[in-house]
């Protein structure tokens, strides 16, 4: 019998090859699967994929799109999921509950418009009646939340239903305007909260794309890191639109960066009162705002002279001193009312927005006041 003699060498080659083996083992059993909607538009049937395999958590990333919608109602756990990469396409999670485990990188993830191919998927995904998205990090990069990556993307949360995705960083629209070669390319993210995100981080209007977030009704928006709109800022097509509509939603970071160059308006928050006002972006730490712009519908709440409304609270001291805002708009109210903005940095980190008198009204009140002025002045004289 033979025998065969192993060096240092040999066993350090044997080992690569049975770890490249290994490896190439465990890999070749990921694959992209379509929802093809063969026997109906039920997420976890079998047939309904191109596998003719319920989704599990079996590396496999799960594309929906070619005009489909995929809906669920009960439970599946995965560990990624693309909807409308190169066309359009659906999820409705309709009192389900998805879980997109996440145990190595890209292209595992919840991606919502766009992911491998560039400007031509359309993704809407729908989470209503109770339903639920559970995004757990176990391996791989943080970085795998998108909505609208070289493409357009929406992310509806509808009452009572809520994604819950703590370790996440979420991309809202990422890689438009002339990031590559001309034409301009579509990279739009729209999120609507009237649920509750709870999550890491967004960025959002990321390297020429535009991006709109939206917080109503009850809904939250809770993030354990930054709000992070001010990437790329040399990039003209670049925009983001941050809304608060009454006063009974909520919005929550560590920091709001916001900052935009000087003449340009990149970045906007909006504010759409109700009878009660509006609620404010809450910073548990800084807000960085420089020439950012702020809109402000007061249809539902008037208000009188000398009246605050709050807009923003962040840690006391923590307004970035020298910031200030840029465009103020302020719509819903008679056109000859004045506004300002009130930064007050030290004692609360509060920014409001203040009714003063109007210019008119200043100028009879100074006219009143010179008149009181000269009659006491005359009365003084008279007596003298």
């Amino acid at each position: 019998m033979r025998r065969f003699h192993l060096t240092g060498a040999g066993l350090l080659l044997g080992a690569i090859w049975i770890a490249s083996g290994i490896w190439i083992a465990s890999g070749a059993s990921a694959a992209n699967i379509q929802f093809d909607a063969s026997t109906s538009n039920d997420f976890n049937e079998a047939t309904n994929w191109s596998d003719d395999t319920a989704p599990t958590a079996d590396l496999d990333v799960h594309f929906i799109e070619n005009g489909l919608t995929a809906e669920l109602t009960g439970a599946a756990t995965v560990n990624g999921v693309v909807v409308g990469d190169v066309s359009v396409g659906t999820l409705n999670i309709n009192g389900g509950t998805l879980t997109v485990d996440i145990t190595a990188g890209f292209p595992q993830g919840f991606s919502i418009g766009g992911h491998l191919n560039n400007h031509t998927g359309f993704g809407t995904v729908n989470v209503t009646n109770g339903g639920t998205v559970n995004i757990n990090l176990a391996g791989g990069s943080p970085d795998t939340g998108f909505v609208g990556e070289r493409a357009d993307g929406t992310l509806n949360i509808g009452p009572g239903s809520t994604i819950n995705a703590p370790g996440i960083i979420w991309r809202i629209g990422q890689f438009g305007g002339f990031f590559g070669p001309p034409p301009p390319w579509d990279a739009v993210g729209i999120v609507n909260v009237q649920g509750t995100l709870t999550t890491r981080q967004l960025y959002v209007g990321v390297q020429g794309g535009d991006s709109e977030v939206t917080v109503s009704g009850n809904g939250s928006i809770n993030l354990s890191h930054q709000l992070h709109s001010s990437i790329e800022t040399f990039r003209v097509e670049r925009s983001s639109l941050m809304r608060i509509i009454g006063s009974q939603a909520s919005w929550s970071s560590d920091d709001i960066i916001a900052n935009t160059q000087a003449g340009e308006v990149r970045n906007t928050f909006e504010f759409v009162t109700d009878s009660g006002g509006v609620s404010p972006f809450v910073a548990r730490d800084a807000i960085l705002f420089n020439n950012a712009r702020v809109n402000i519908d007061l249809t539902s709440f008037p208000m009188s002279v000398g009246q605050t409304l709050r807009l923003f609270d962040a840690a006391p001291g923590q307004l970035a001193d020298g910031h200030v805002f840029g465009e103020l708009n302020v719509t819903g109210a008679p056109a000859a009312q004045a506004f300002r903005l009130a930064y007050d940095d030290i004692a609360t980190g509060d920014i409001f927005l203040v009714r003063v008198p109007e210019p008119a009204s200043l100028g009879i009140l100074a006219v009143a006041a010179a008149c009181i002025a000269a009659a006491q002045g005359g009365a003084r004289s008279r007596k003298t």
